[in-house]
């Protein structure tokens, strides 16, 4: 978030399981890179990022047993992003 903002993480138990949410009042993910967030090196910071954050993270929860989604709201109404892991 270049203009800085609100990084909300929470988590809860459900069904045997836990949910961890990662919620942010950045600009959103524009839906045409969204096919490619958790691929290795890529990024959309230039020399700033390594592009492995996302990834190693979706390696991780699915090495767990776990699964891992994404939803932007750059393209629906209030501006945030949030992450889901169980």
């Amino acid at each position: 978030m270049p203009g800085g903002g609100k990084v909300t993480i929470s988590g809860r138990a459900m069904d045997g399981s836990v949910e961890i949410s990662v919620r942010d009042e950045g600009v959103g993910i524009p839906p045409d890179m969204m096919p490619r967030i958790f691929t290795p090196f890529f990024t959309t910071k230039g020399k700033d990022g390594t592009g492995l954050g996302l990834s190693v993270t979706h390696n991780i929860v699915k090495t767990a047993g776990g699964r891992i989604e994404v939803e932007s709201w750059s393209t629906k109404a209030p501006p945030s992003t949030s992450g889901c892991a169980t």
